[in-house]
């Protein structure tokens, strides 16, 4: 059987489970993270697990792989609240021990799992440090952005009269939230860093990450997979609009994105980044600047991959698929539907990250 982590409203893992059920794979359980019911139980010793889904009972030796989609396990909701009304400062040491407790059980699950079969993705290592993986970058040879983390507007002002420009954006993750009940969503961007931007800060900041700019003549999508790259060139520079990031998304008149090859030194840079980190899939973000020269930016585990394989033709859904079964369903009937894009389940009421921002 193939067990799958994500969450209730991800398209992507919906079309993928579309292509595993087409091309033979009956056997999938999927376990939605957001869900605060999932697992229903779930048992250790020394070497093995069993939990439960729903009704549904799985040893570990039934399973023959996973995809970390999106989320881990969560075995918070199977322990006893604590609450002594009388006693807080006792009761939030005991809630504290409780987490730490659940920590150790739900990592020592994903411990076993990672030991026991295929497993695409890494739940250790699903929200990667941006820093550390900039320096991670640089030691196997890529390319980055200078960048400045500080408290000070003086340090930024001592950065902007060099002459160079620079682009703020969060340390870690932005806001990428979409509430589903109100229609809204909420998202953060990078932005260009101005003087009058610095000019209108107090003295003293939180401390804030400002990156140079690199003037990029096409930027770069990469979806990894276990050793194969599929990377996507998107020409967002001639756009006011997009030039900074393109997720500021033209509907009117879209960016081009066309199937882009990387050059070998680069795709074993990243390659060895990749085994460093401890992954075997993720999205890359990179910039080729007037020079010809590439730019590492950062990688996501869990980025977006499905507006790449559209555009670019990949079908990385039934890669994945393909990649989970371990290829042994591969030459199957051409596609789950008339069409390139599959149809949606009846629970996933959004689409994907294009038209979500519509």
């Amino acid at each position: 059987m193939i067990l799958v982590f994500s969450k209730t409203y991800d398209v992507s893992t919906t079309d993928v489970m579309r292509w595993l059920h087409h091309i033979g794979e009956r056997d999938v359980v999927r376990v939605n993270t957001d869900l605060p019911t999932q697992p229903s139980s779930i048992t250790l010793t020394d070497e093995r697990f069993d939990i439960s889904v729903g009704d549904r009972e799985i040893a570990m030796e039934e399973i023959d792989a996973v995809w970390f989609r999106k989320g881990h396990l969560s075995v918070a909701h199977l322990y006893h609240q604590v609450d002594l009304p009388d006693r807080p400062t006792l009761a939030a040491e005991i809630r504290a021990l409780v987490a730490r407790d659940q920590a150790r059980v739900r990592d020592y699950f994903h411990f076993l799992l990672r030991r026991s079969t295929r497993v695409l993705g890494n739940p250790f290592n699903s929200v990667p440090n941006k820093l550390i993986t900039l320096s991670l970058a640089r030691s196997v040879g890529l390319r980055t952005p200078a960048f400045l983390v500080s408290d000070r507007r003086s340090s930024l002002v001592s950065a902007l009269q060099t002459g160079a420009r620079f682009v703020t954006k969060a340390v870690s993750d932005g806001i990428y939230l979409q509430d589903y009940g109100s229609g809204v969503g909420y998202f953060t961007y990078t932005e260009s860093l101005s003087s009058d931007d610095v000019r209108q800060m107090g003295q003293h900041i939180s401390p804030s990450l400002i990156q140079q700019e690199i003037e990029k003549e096409v930027e770069l999508r990469v979806f990894y997979l276990d050793g194969t790259f599929y990377a996507a060139a998107i020409h967002s520079q001639a756009d006011e609009k997009t030039r900074v990031d393109f997720r500021k998304y033209n509907f009117a008149k879209p960016n081009r994105v066309v199937p882009y090859k990387m050059p070998v030194d680069v795709e074993r840079q990243l390659v060895a980044l990749f085994r460093l980190m401890d992954l075997n899939t993720g999205s890359v973000d990179m910039i080729v600047d007037r020079r010809g020269d590439y730019f590492f930016l950062e990688i996501n585990p869990v980025g977006q991959y499905e507006w790449i394989s559209r555009a670019c033709n990949y079908r990385l859904d039934r890669k994945i698929a393909e990649w989970l079964t371990g290829g042994k369903h591969e030459g199957a009937r051409a596609a789950p539907t008339d069409g390139y894009r599959t149809s949606r389940a009846a629970d996933v009421v959004v689409d994907d990250l294009f038209e979500a921002h519509r």
